[in-house]
């Protein structure tokens, strides 16, 4: 059958077209997207071909959506036509996907919120991965999509101070709607706001680094305290330079973890490395009982026959856009 989706099909270059969707063969779903988020970390970052990207083009786009099942393949036993659920689709009007890659979800979930899924999902790893604990201190440098919801789910998880950090002033605001206990546009004003024992400290247990860009590494590294931890949440894009190994990492004692999201195992939950399915698990139940805010990343719902604009907004820079979310109901 034909559908409509959004795809790459050069550098810096978005459309909107059809594509054919076959029937779904062995642990496969065929489902309708109501609706599908922009992750504008990563699908930017491969429109534009930054380092650390594919650059292979024509690009297929988007990883999280809700969605209502319309055909499930052999071996599919305990999903059925009518279901609703989260799901790895591209952004496109119906779509296969493996079971492993969708979990169910109840009708008091709206689709618009329950897209962005795995934003969350990928932010949780992270959080998992610091290991955080009831009292601990925990700065998140990036207060986009994923480090917003990093510092939500580090606060859920039993930190009691979360401090953002952010050069854009009203991604500041948001984090400080969103449950952080402050934020801050640079280390400078973090430092003067610094209290030796209160809610702001100077240094912190837990430093966890959302921006995907090189540079605030070396930030993330000088906020950590001794024998302190840097989660690496971003997937940089480029070269790190100008780290002073011996004073920010070496005398310090500061352990360095990577947190990419493709370590989880397929479906064990081991220590600190969760599967997809239970890490998606979590995020829902945590949606469910209003313990975490998507409001505060989804800036807009729009029609997605409207993607080129979509994603000119986000690329664009001169509005307050965390994410855009794209509804597919007139496709």
């Amino acid at each position: 059958m034909q559908a409509k989706r959004v795809f790459f099909p050069e550098l810096n270059r978005v459309d909107f077209g059809p594509v054919e969707v076959g029937e779904p063969v062995e642990k496969q779903l065929l489902v309708r997207v109501l609706h599908s988020a922009i992750s504008p970390g990563t699908e930017l970052a491969n429109l534009r071909g930054d380092p650390n990207t594919p650059r292979t083009f024509p690009m297929a786009t988007g990883y999280s959506a809700c969605a209502v099942v319309e055909a499930v393949g052999p071996g599919v036993a305990d999903l059925e036509p009518g279901q609703r659920l989260i799901c790895a689709a591209n952004h496109q009007s119906r779509a296969l996907v493996a079971r492993r890659h969708a979990s169910r979800i109840g009708e008091r979930l709206d689709s618009a919120m329950a897209a962005p899924y795995r934003l969350a999902s990928i932010a949780l790893q992270g959080v998992r991965k610091a290991r955080v604990q009831l009292g601990q201190r925990v700065a998140v440098v990036g207060l986009g999509p994923i480090g917003n919801l990093a510092g939500q789910l580090a606060r859920a998880a039993g930190a009691t101070s979360v401090v953002g950090l952010d050069p854009v002033p009203w991604r500041c605001e948001l984090a400080r709607a969103s449950g952080f206990t402050e934020a801050f546009a640079s280390p400078e004003d973090l430092a003067r706001a610094a209290t030796p024992h209160g809610r702001i400290p100077a240094a912190f247990d837990l430093v966890i680094e959302a921006t995907g860009l090189p540079a605030p590494i070396k930030t993330a590294l000088g906020l950590a305290k001794k024998l302190g931890q840097v989660i690496l949440l971003g997937s940089p894009r480029g070269i790190t330079d100008q780290v002073d190994f011996y004073n920010d990492v070496h005398k310090k004692g500061i352990a360095i973890v990577g947190a990419h999201a493709s370590l989880r195992g397929p479906e064990d939950d081991i220590g600190v490395l969760w599967s997809n399915a239970s890490d998606e698990r979590t995020v829902v139940e945590l949606l469910e009982d209003g313990r975490l805010d998507m409001k505060s990343i989804v800036s807009d719902v729009m029609p997605a026959r409207e993607a080129v604009r979509a994603y000119a907004r986000l690329l664009d820079r001169n509005e307050r856009l965390m994410t855009l979310v794209l509804d597919w109901s007139a496709e």
